[in-house]
């Protein structure tokens, strides 16, 4: 198994980033150039617990992924959390708080892959690859933004 020697930033830069293009938006050679040029990003957002709440319905839960792409893995990104500050603000990490990193494909690449996110409660002092039950727990956006690599 190769090591990783890159770290990754949680930036809380913007989530939609716009490219500016001159020519025509409807052509096919538009359409290709932002497949081509927008590769899939990670996103991530920060929420605060807030308890336990039934929400009122009930359904099927996505499962979260082992890995959303050759480098992020659960373990991995669990590792990396736990052993430095991944924020690129003032952050200090409260009982409960739930971090989600997930992967934005682009269109091309949408249609042959599926969902998948990296789910992260921070508990006992530590962050723990874990995720809540949507339908009975209340949990509120604190942040978010993009995955960088430095």
């Amino acid at each position: 198994m190769c090591e990783v020697t890159k770290y990754f930033k949680l930036c809380s830069c913007s989530t939609d980033e716009k490219v500016d293009i001159t020519h025509n938006k409807n052509s096919r050679r538009f359409k290709n150039f932002i497949q081509e040029n927008n590769p899939s990003k990670i996103i991530w957002t920060l929420y605060k617990y807030e308890g336990q709440q039934y929400s009122g319905m009930d359904g099927l839960l996505i499962a979260p992924a082992e890995k959303i792409d050759e480098i992020f893995t659960a373990e991995y990104v669990k590792t990396e959390l736990n052993k430095r500050h991944c924020f690129d603000f003032e952050y200090t990490p409260n009982e409960g708080d739930y971090l989600v990193l997930t992967i934005h494909y682009t269109k091309k690449e949408a249609k042959r892959n599926e969902y998948k996110f990296l789910p992260f409660i921070y508990s006992n002092g530590q962050w723990t690859i874990n995720s809540y039950n949507s339908f009975y727990e209340k949990i509120v956006e604190l942040k978010n933004g993009i995955v960088k690599m430095e």
